[in-house]
């Protein structure tokens, strides 16, 4: 009797361990297939009904004003893979943001990590957007996180990445038009009092090309004026705020001596500027930058300075039957920080699908078709950020 006892305990217990191993590749199982239906997916039952609907019409805002796809996904866990590279992963395998744009955005946590990850597609991947989307992060995910509200983090970061990074948001009410006043009936002269109307010849119509050089010469001059402005303002006279006399401006060949090693190598890059002003009587220094626009460096999350550049190398080709593979390189030139990350390349559409779109019989006797038209990609730019 005891020896049935044991065997049924084995069976039972060999039965929990299969239905315990088949059951975790299963909670697993959204992030790896397709894109989900909606804009946000959450596969711990973190956020209640109102804020996945509040997140919802975040989305559908930015997409009906800009076009772009917001998309907000909570796990648990990354399983020991690095949280950029497998929020990148997910944002290239759901392609989100259109192909031709690439205007995808990913607000991705892992709250048994304690991670969470803001990835970009290329095409809203610049410096401004990328400081943007730092700032949401540590001024407000993270700090929701940490204060036990991701909830409300997740909804506040949804709204701010909207409005800063990708253009749109909930649409604003409509005014009501204001009711048009009607004049009082007036009575009709008579035809004899009624004087004539004067002659004007016709008018001839206005070319809209006439229009091109009057436009080209107020940008011209608008230009000009906000050029002036800043060069005025930038080279004003400045006082000591202690001794109330003028400060001196030093020039290149002695201003390092007031700069850190790390200003000093963003100047030499040409990613800001620095002016030094001194003070002639006392040790006061006053140390102003300037942004230089058409820099490609942007701020090192290690040591703070401008001075991070970005690599990308073609690692495999895709081609009709694979995917290709892309490895992007950000180190900064003055800590010699490092990341490295990778980016999938969605594979070509085959010879045969660009002749014959896919397409399937209906009742035998009609052909219903749909293709695929891909998404957006992103290189893994972003935000990083951890509680």
């Amino acid at each position: 009797m005891t020896g049935r006892f044991r065997e049924h305990s084995d069976r039972i217990l060999f039965s929990s361990t299969i239905a315990l191993l088949i059951a975790l590749p299963l909670a697993a199982a959204p992030l790896d297939g397709p894109r989900p239906a909606g804009h946000v997916l959450d596969t711990v039952g973190l956020l209640a009904p109102d804020d996945v609907a509040a997140i919802e019409r975040v989305a559908e805002g930015v997409a009906a004003a800009s076009g772009g796809d917001l998309m907000v996904v909570v796990t648990a866990t990354t399983g020991g893979q690095p949280h950029r590279a497998y929020a990148t992963e997910v944002f290239n395998r759901w392609q989100l943001g259109s192909a031709e744009r690439n205007d995808g955005l990913l607000i991705f946590v892992a709250l048994d990590d304690r991670k969470a990850e803001i990835v970009l597609g290329d095409g809203i991947d610049d410096n401004a957007r990328e400081r943007a989307s730092q700032r949401i992060m540590d001024r407000v995910l993270i700090p929701e996180l940490k204060a036990g509200r991701p909830a409300a983090g997740l909804r506040k970061a949804a709204l701010e990445c909207a409005a800063e990074i990708l253009g749109g948001g909930p649409e604003a009410a409509i005014p009501d038009e204001p009711e048009l006043a009607i004049p009082p009936a007036v009575e009709p002269e008579p035809a004899a009092a009624r004087p004539l109307p004067a002659w004007n010849p016709p008018q001839p119509r206005n070319d809209p090309l006439s229009w091109i050089p009057a436009g080209l010469a107020t940008a011209g001059c608008s230009a000009a004026g906000m050029y002036f402005l800043a060069h005025c303002r930038r080279h004003r006279r400045r006082s000591c705020p202690s001794c109330r006399i003028d400060l001196v401006r030093l020039g290149e060949e002695v201003e390092d001596d007031h700069l850190t090693a790390g200003q000093q190598t963003e100047e030499r890059l040409g990613s800001l500027d620095y002016d030094v002003w001194t003070c002639p009587t006392c040790p006061h220094v006053t140390k102003l930058r300037f942004k230089q626009f058409f820099s490609s460096f942007a701020t090192c999350r290690g040591c703070g300075y401008r001075t991070r550049s970005k690599t990308v190398e073609r690692v495999r080709e895709a081609t009709s039957t694979q995917s290709g593979l892309e490895t992007i390189t950000e180190s900064c030139q003055h800590c010699g920080k490092t990341d490295t990350s990778t980016r999938v390349i969605p594979q070509h559409a085959s010879t045969d699908d660009a002749f014959w779109p896919r397409s399937s019989f209906s009742g035998g006797s009609s052909f219903g078709g749909s293709s695929d038209s891909g998404g957006g990609s992103s290189s893994g730019g972003g935000a990083s950020g951890d509680w």
